[in-house]
């Protein structure tokens, strides 16, 4: 069966930002996996050795490979789309995920952007309900006030017809 895709992708530029954020997590994971080590090593705990160190970090290298190479497969399922009566995002690429939002259960939209998003020019819109918070992470700045303002408009109209 094929699982259909919807029709808004984020920017390329998102790619870039996966890619950032695999990387500065990996690099965290070494230097906590090093200091680790070495404090443990320092108090002179028994059975440290050398070998669990390379260990840790092989795994830490080898994850980051494996989520680096997938950064493609992630962005072909990243995707969005809404209409007159809900919002849709979709997401995963092992396990696909869709997720349909009544418009009339949006109770406000925020826009986030944190320092790699905002290096590429890109936002995080965070739609809130009252059960929950969904994200389309990686929208072109305009284009995220843009999908803002038009789902404003869709939401007061969908209150405005329950």
């Amino acid at each position: 069966m094929d699982y259909p895709l919807l029709k808004n992708k984020m920017p390329k530029r998102i790619k870039k930002v996966w890619l950032i954020a695999n990387l500065l997590g990996a690099l965290i994971f070494i230097i906590l996996a090093s200091l680790i080590y070495r404090g443990l090593t320092y108090f002179k705990v028994e059975y440290v050795k050398p070998i669990y160190l390379i260990a840790v970090l092989a795994i830490i290298v080898i994850w980051s490979i494996v989520d680096i190479a997938l950064i493609p497969y992630r962005y072909a399922f990243h995707r969005y789309e809404f209409n007159d009566e809900d919002l849709t995002v979709q997401s995963g690429f092992f396990f696909r995920h869709t997720t349909f939002i009544p418009l009339n259960r949006i109770q406000h939209i925020k826009t986030e952007q944190g320092p790699l998003l905002r290096l590429q020019n890109l936002t995080k819109l965070s739609i809130h309900t009252a059960a929950t918070t969904h994200s389309i992470a990686g929208l072109d700045t305009n284009e995220a006030i843009e999908v803002r303002k038009q789902l404003i408009q869709l939401v007061k109209v969908a209150k405005e017809d329950v």
